[in-house]
């Protein structure tokens, strides 16, 4: 997957993959020292049609699932973001919450 791969070469440690919670799974959990990022990763066959590859649920789950975990892990710094990959493997991120 090129976004473990982009991660891995900026020496993200990935976590968990497909982590299920009481709310919903995660797609991506990466770690770097006291940094954690909960990342939903979605394909894009139009650039222009991003939006519409995730529901404001997903969204919302998303960030209550950074909520969740800033709860119980206190000392890490949370942060969670949607990775767009197009048909040409070029990763975008963007920010969740």
């Amino acid at each position: 997957m090129n976004v473990i791969k982009l991660m891995q070469s900026k020496k993200w440690i990935l976590c968990f993959q497909g982590l299920k919670t009481d709310i919903a799974e995660i797609d991506l959990i990466f770690e770097k020292g006291e940094d954690i990022l909960l990342v939903e990763v979605k394909t894009l066959n139009n650039s222009w049609r991003a939006f519409e590859r995730i529901h404001k649920d997903q969204l919302f789950k998303l960030q209550r699932n950074l909520v969740l975990f800033s709860r119980k892990f206190s000392g890490f710094s949370f942060r969670s973001y949607v990775a767009w990959v197009d048909p040409q493997n070029k990763v975008t991120f963007v920010e969740a919450g």
